[in-house]
């Protein structure tokens, strides 16, 4: 009976070894049947063919078929028997990578450490047999998997400087995936902040011939070049041609055609926020409004809260809540749709300057504390230290850090005695430092009470026009209308407070006095010895020295203080107030008279 069961069992086991067999012969025979489009490519350089790789290479990302993506690799394998080219053969392997890493980042059994290691692996097998087209794929790859999964910017980096330099022995003419591979590498550092080295190399890749396949890499560099001037080096002339050359580029190819809104959206959104940076609000709700309709019409959510943000900093510049609240909310749902970090303090900042524009104190001091705490956050991600610690990292050799390790060993070792002994030292030492700040607290508080009182003592004193010294100040004497426009300005200045208006510019008060803006400029210049801005300066100034010493100066934020008396900034607000008194707004309340 046992030895009949046993037949049966060995029958059964046969008949699933046969019917695998079959499955398996059908799916070989069907992959077989279809048409291995590669083959066309076979003897071809692979600039020829390295776009329709790199599309195969979304598709396998994007669109996951088990089915396809196998047929892909068998047909990549049997040109390789074909021809015997090694390229195609690795080419295989790379794309069976990623079908392990997509396995990986879903829960499967391979860790994603295990799929970075299988990456080294094949990277060096290819640059052993000279093929750098996998070679600079898989270390673009590995870059992505420690920037974005890993999160270990330090040797996302060291591989960073690799890719470059290997990218410096290539020609775009034989990989023309190239400008693709610099951007990667010009983008970390720009994210690190990095600015002279991300300007180098996107300088670099503008300066390689274009590639009307890669345009949309192009067209990134050109974006983020202009985003390093604006941010790295304030030139928002420089900043802007970027932006232009985004606008005036012509398309070859239909597909590209479908992405122009797309550019000129984000082209137009960065020279909407360089015009508002000069102070030119009309144009820059035009082009910010025209930026917002497209990313929001495409569905780029992420992107259209900064325009959305801007435009409501603008408004509330202009004192239009009603708008500016609109373009709030507006920002805020698009945040919702895509999240991103470096949004949500902007977010929060303009919710501090709405609320402070509407009286609600208390809400607008709640935002900006959630305003510095998100900016520190993004700050600690990205700091001086983790960038300090890369260069470290790659300059130590293995002997120093035994040695590093040594020494940490033998401080730990040090006996009980000895740490008491420097915890007494530390404790008369911290002693000694606390009575010299004591000292110089006390000093410190005299000179700045004595700042207060000479502050208060200038704003008491209206400015003058005409100064009896004016002769000795100055070569050019004013004349007799420079004397009439003077006075004209004085009057809008006193009785109207033009100051306060944020917009206020030499072609405003021009065109209320009737007069060129020239003889305005000139008036200012020759009867005040100074230029337009530092003359409206003084008043706003003056009229928050005024304000902080009649009221109770803890009733309201210093933003809402240099809103008030027309600063468009925080930031221009405190560097104005401190070099006209010698106090930051904050260091002035603390040291106001009770």
């Amino acid at each position: 009976m046992e030895k009949g069961c046993g037949k049966r069992d060995a029958e059964m086991k046969n008949s699933y070894i046969v019917l695998i067999l079959c499955l398996l012969c059908v799916f070989c025979l069907e992959a077989s049947a279809q048409e291995n489009r590669f083959v066309q490519f076979a003897d071809k350089k692979y600039a020829e063919y390295s776009y329709e790789l790199l599309n195969e290479y979304y598709n396998f990302w994007e669109f996951y078929d088990l089915l396809k993506a196998q047929t892909v690799i068998l047909q990549f394998r049997e040109i390789a028997q074909r021809t015997g080219r090694i390229e195609w053969e690795m080419q295989a392997d790379y794309f069976e990578l990623i079908l392990l890493k997509k396995e990986a980042l879903s829960g499967g059994n391979t860790s994603f450490i295990e799929v970075i290691q299988l990456e080294f692996n094949l990277l060096e097998k290819a640059r052993k047999a000279g093929v750098p087209q996998v070679e600079l794929k898989l270390r673009h790859d590995i870059i992505e998997d420690y920037w974005n999964v890993v999160i270990n910017f330090e040797l996302a980096l060291e591989q960073c400087d690799i890719q470059y330099q290997r990218l410096q022995q290539i020609s775009m003419e034989d990989i023309p995936e190239k400008i693709m591979f610099y951007t990667q590498v010009a983008n970390i550092y720009y994210d690190f902040k990095d600015y002279p080295k991300a300007i180098s190399y996107f300088e670099e890749i503008l300066s390689e011939k274009d590639n009307l396949l890669y345009q949309w890499y192009i067209q990134g560099a050109r974006n983020t070049l202009g985003l390093c001037y604006r941010y790295g080096l304030n030139e928002i002339d420089r900043s802007d041609s970027c932006f232009n050359v985004i606008l005036q580029t012509e398309y070859a190819r239909l597909e590209d055609t479908q992405n122009r809104d797309t550019w000129d959206g984000i082209a137009q959104g960065n020279l909407g926020k360089n015009a508002y940076l000069r102070g030119d609000y009309d144009y820059a709700i035009s082009l910010l409004q025209s930026s917002l309709e497209k990313m929001i019409r495409y569905g780029d959510y992420g992107y259209a809260a900064s325009p959305a943000i801007d435009l409501t900093d603008i408004y509330l510049n202009k004192n239009m809540t009603n708008q500016a609240k609109s373009y709030l909310d507006l920002a805020m749902d698009c945040y919702q749709k895509s999240p991103r970090k470096s949004v949500l303090p902007r977010i929060y900042q303009s919710l501090s300057k709405y609320y402070a524009a509407t009286g609600q104190v208390r809400l607008s001091m709640d935002y900006l504390d959630l305003t510095v705490t998100e900016n520190r956050k993004l700050e600690e991600e990205f700091s001086a230290l983790q960038m300090m610690r890369v260069a470290q990292r790659k300059h130590l050799s293995e002997q120093q850090l035994k040695e590093e390790q040594l020494h940490t060993e033998k401080i730990r070792s040090r006996g009980y005695r000895q740490s008491l002994i420097i915890i007494a030292i530390a404790l008369l030492l911290i002693t000694g430092g606390l009575l010299r700040y004591f000292v110089l607290y006390r000093k410190n508080r005299a000179a700045y009470k004595a700042l207060v009182r000479k502050s208060q003592e200038w704003a008491q004193v209206p400015i003058e026009v005409d100064d009896p010294n004016m002769q000795e100040k100055q070569d050019r004497l004013p004349d007799e209308q420079d004397r009439m426009i003077m006075k004209d300005i004085e009057r809008l200045m006193l009785e109207n407070k033009f100051y306060r208006d944020a917009a206020l510019s030499l072609d405003v008060i021009a065109q209320k006095l009737g007069v060129r803006r020239h003889n305005v400029s000139m008036a200012i210049n020759h009867c005040m010895k100074k230029s337009f801005t530092t003359f409206i300066n003084e008043y706003r100034i003056k009229e928050a020295v005024q304000i902080l010493s009649n009221n109770n100066p803890y009733s309201f934020t210093m933003e809402s203080l240099g809103f008030d008396v027309g600063f468009n900034a925080r930031q221009n607000f405190y560097r104005v107030f401190k070099k006209v008194t010698g106090l930051s707004p904050l260091e002035f309340r603390r040291n106001l008279d009770a």
